[in-house]
């Protein structure tokens, strides 16, 4: 049996003109050697050979083949992981993908130190190139940007702070968010907030539910709120403009 520990270097390998060849192998080999190559042009790949010298099909030639077709096929399908790898880094799991709050355009802490990754790796590999696709989750940012718009409707008939509108109950410690949910509400669905509280009252008396005055008031805030965010149309250019601007 053999086993050999293997190390190929190239410096400044390039490719010439594709040929027609029975022995040609189906592989990206432009893309692999664009993410293998280092700043300096050097290409250096180390892996082990083993086998049995017995074997009459055996051929050293074969098997360093076998592994480096292997090797660039895993390269490409998954490159971000292997340039980290590459580069010693392996701590870049998911760095292909960059997270955003719901209806958020400015990426956070988090995925900024991915892209500032992402920058190093491709400063590395100048012949590299990268697309960048933006994307939305209609069932993530959609409500939230349906709350943007309530709560900027809210907040330029008054100097409430964001944060009182949250829940039924930082509204009711305010006073002035419920006043002013309460008033809107009617102006918007033609519904007094009081009527929400008396139907939400006898749904919990038929269940046979224990309920008190602030517990209404929560609950009717709530419901009031999720109607108004409900009702405020996201058009499909505004979730493709929030694409573009995350891109």
């Amino acid at each position: 049996r053999i086993q050999g520990k293997n190390r190929i270097v190239m410096n400044q390998l390039q490719l010439g003109e594709s040929v027609q060849s029975n022995k040609a192998i189906d592989l990206p080999l432009r893309l692999a050697i664009a993410l293998l190559r280092d700043e300096n042009g050097v290409i250096d790949l180390g892996f082990e050979v083993t086998g049995n010298l017995e074997d009459p099909k055996f051929s050293v030639g074969g098997i360093i083949w076998k592994v480096l077709s292997n090797m660039i096929m895993k390269v490409v399908t998954s490159p971000f992981n292997a340039l980290a790898g590459l580069m010693g880094d392996t701590s870049t799991d998911g760095i292909d993908q960059i997270a955003f709050s719901a209806g958020q355009t400015q990426p956070d802490a988090a995925s900024l130190a991915k892209l500032q990754t992402v920058a190093g790796m491709l400063a590395k590999r100048s012949g590299l190139r990268i697309n960048i696709q933006g994307n939305t989750l209609t069932e993530i940012d959609k409500p939230a940007l349906q709350k943007q718009r309530l709560l900027l409707a809210l907040q330029e008939k008054s100097n409430v702070p964001a944060e009182a509108f949250e829940s039924g109950l930082s509204a009711l410690e305010n006073g002035d968010a419920y006043k002013l949910l309460a008033r809107y509400y009617k102006q918007q669905r033609n519904d007094e907030i009081g009527d929400v509280q008396d139907r939400i009252k006898a749904e919990l008396k038929a269940k046979g539910e224990e309920y008190d005055r602030k517990k209404l008031k929560q609950m009717a805030y709530e419901q009031a709120w999720q109607r108004l965010q409900d009702n405020i149309a996201i058009p499909d250019d505004v979730m493709q403009q929030l694409a573009m601007q995350r891109a």
